[in-house]
């Protein structure tokens, strides 16, 4: 039960058919590649790492990149203390916005070129014209794979979109003269451990929309981020919290005069305003999960 007593109404069973079908050919394709690039959202990078495929990532032996995409809406603070964490385990993580920050790109260019070397080394040795890196990019639906595809590109290559399974197929895409890039879908587990991880999940749509219920997740929010960002909400809503009236859907609709018929609130609408408010970073920069301490 949540703090309101509402009943958590899923386990995770968002996997559908194109998920299903990467997953069984993911060993396949990475026999063909020399890098693996692994994008995470920098809002909450361990509960958006596939942690089965990056381990079958690891058996193969091939080199990872990782990046934490979306900086432009993660707490920087706590961004901060990511890319530390991450680099106490010996990875050097790059935190990027896919649709502006060319720099952390062109770095991501280079750390891909890196990684992939010995790979071109051991092609050159065997007496082959050096080819370029294959890469492959692989994470979770919408931490923003074919948005960061399309930036390093320079242009609207491959489909993008605010919601999960907008990428169905795979397809090969040239990033840069000497980066070859196999795009994919993103793929969830077909359960998770912590519903909490589901709601979170949710939230950022990297589960598709008919398989929450918003007002659950509205509330779930709301028992998780008032307390570590309320000078954010209360600039965005105008209503601090008080003992006789905490923070609540009811209090939302009410502000901002969200009514059905009759003049009832509207708690289904308060509920979807303030998901798309989180998502699109209009209360302001939040990271919804902290490092683990070392």
């Amino acid at each position: 039960m949540n703090n309101h007593g509402q009943e958590q109404r899923y386990q995770l069973q968002w996997y559908p058919g194109h998920m299903a079908k990467w997953d069984r050919e993911f060993n396949t394709h990475l026999q063909t590649v020399d890098v693996v690039i692994e994008v995470l959202d920098a809002r909450m990078p361990l509960m958006s790492r596939h942690m089965d495929i990056r381990e079958r990532v690891k058996t193969k032996n091939k080199p990872l990149v990782t990046v934490l995409n979306k900086k432009d809406l993660a707490d920087k603070r706590i961004l901060q203390d990511w890319l530390e964490y991450f680099q106490s385990l010996g990875e050097e993580p790059i935190a990027v916005d896919a649709q502006r920050d060319s720099q952390a790109k062109n770095a991501l260019v280079k750390a891909v070129q890196a990684a992939g070397k010995p790979a071109q080394d051991r092609w050159v040795s065997k007496g082959l014209k050096a080819r370029a890196i294959r890469t492959m990019i692989m994470g979770m639906p919408n931490v923003g794979k074919s948005s960061l595809i399309n930036g390093l590109i320079g242009k609207k290559k491959v489909h993008t979109g605010h919601k999960a399974g907008v990428t169905r197929q795979t397809q090969w895409v040239r990033v840069h003269p000497q980066v070859e890039l196999l795009d994919s879908p993103g793929i969830l587990p077909p359960k998770l451990e912590r519903q909490d991880d589901a709601h979170w999940l949710a939230l950022v749509s990297s589960i598709g929309e008919n398989a929450f219920d918003d007002q659950e997740v509205a509330r779930f929010c709301l028992d998780n981020l008032v307390g570590r960002y309320e000078d954010l909400f209360c600039e965005k809503y105008g209503m601090p919290a008080t003992p006789e009236e905490p923070w609540s859907l009811e209090r939302i609709a009410e502000q901002d005069s969200l009514l059905k018929a009759g003049g009832e609130l509207d708690i289904q609408r308060a509920a979807h305003r303030l998901i798309t408010d989180i998502r699109q970073g209009k209360l302001g920069h939040m990271c919804f999960e902290t490092p683990p301490k070392n």
